[in-house]
């Protein structure tokens, strides 16, 4: 028994074509079952939900008249930075939630989230600053559902 129809294996070429492209899709099916759907599809949608949901949050603190004072001086080891949440429209949360994040724009490594001192109606930090150059202070304060930030940039002479 012979494949050959008039010197044509066309038919087989054919079915072979179809078998491997089902194979593929198998193998593509497998792999993607195998792994979290954060990282196959929904990850670009829910990553665009939460930062729609970060901007109506800082809108809505700025619509509430609440603003963040920031100061920064110079200390043995970096800066020492006090934080102060103003309002001059609806009050702020009694569980005001402060946050202060330093960044160094060229070297994420040395990014870090500092702790706050609370004092009196300020927070306090002192923020050690390890190499000379380019600082970003990043400070935070709100609730949930609206918060005001401000970035502070620093140069630190060699």
């Amino acid at each position: 028994m012979s494949l050959r129809t008039d010197g044509r294996l066309w038919p087989l070429g054919l079915a072979l074509l179809l078998a491997s492209g089902m194979g593929a899709s198998l193998a593509f099916y497998w792999a993607a079952a195998r792994h979290p759907k954060e990282l196959i599809g929904d990850g670009a949608w829910n990553a665009g939900a939460g930062y729609n949901a970060e901007l109506a949050a800082r809108e809505a603190g700025r619509r509430r008249g609440w603003t963040l004072e920031l100061r920064a001086a110079r200390s043995a080891d970096g800066v020492r930075v006090e934080l102060a949440p103003r309002s001059s429209g609806e009050p702020l949360p009694h569980d005001l939630d402060v946050r202060l994040r330093r960044e160094r724009p060229e070297r994420s490594d040395l990014d870090a989230d500092l702790a706050l001192a609370p004092d009196g109606a300020r927070w306090v930090a002192d923020v050690p600053l390890p190499l000379a150059g380019r600082w970003l202070l990043v400070a935070r304060a709100g609730g949930a559902d609206a918060w005001v930030e401000r970035t502070y940039a620093l140069e630190l002479p060699p």
